[in-house]
């Protein structure tokens, strides 16, 4: 239960987008955002702006260990049976599943979906 309330360092860019005043709405596009403060220069940041500019370079590349071709060979994979396992859950386990009253009575009391 502890580990629903930790996040990573987009929690703590959108605190303070909030505390700032300037809250992340539902239109609003955070990639851009964090783009727009990268192609801004340092010293013209704002300190919201460093950690947005901050997070997108730690994350923008890739670590060295991976291996791009084994990368897109899982890619091909999944889209290869992506339609098949959409609906197989779909069919076998999601409807069946929050038709049930017991588990769609514990589905709404938690707020899960």
């Amino acid at each position: 239960e502890p580990y629903r309330h930790i996040g990573d360092e987009v929690d703590g860019i959108l605190k303070q987008l909030d505390e700032a005043g300037s809250p992340l709405g539902a239109s609003d596009d955070l990639l851009s955002m964090m783009e727009g403060a990268l192609s801004k220069g340092a010293s013209s940041r704002s300190p919201v702006e460093k950690d947005m500019a901050a997070f997108l370079e730690k994350y923008s590349t890739l670590p060295k260990w991976v291996d791009k071709d084994q990368l897109k060979r899982g890619q091909e994979v999944f889209l290869a049976y992506l339609p098949a396992a959409s609906l197989s859950l779909y069919y076998r386990s999601l409807v069946a599943g929050f038709s049930i009253p017991k588990i769609a009575s514990v589905v709404r009391a938690t707020a899960y979906l």
